[in-house]
């Protein structure tokens, strides 16, 4: 597994991350909010992400790698 993490902005109360499972990706949001924590957004296989697209904005780099990575896995 590898997990992809970036933050939009200056915003620091959390992060975005995706993990790279075998033929799949997960989505998700984590809050630094206490009692927050960890808000999945969606699991998608390869053909899905090509088609549909991630869940929520991901930046260009990112979504490179998460496509470089499913490849290898």
């Amino acid at each position: 597994m590898r997990t992809f993490r970036w933050n939009p902005g200056e915003d620091t109360s959390g992060y975005f991350a995706a993990e790279v499972q075998v033929g799949r990706v997960r989505w998700f949001r984590w809050s630094h909010v206490h009692g927050r924590g960890r808000e999945e957004l969606g699991t998608q296989s390869r053909s899905e992400l090509e088609q549909h697209g991630p869940p929520m904005d991901v930046p260009d780099r990112v979504l490179g790698q998460v496509l470089e990575a499913m490849a290898e896995a």
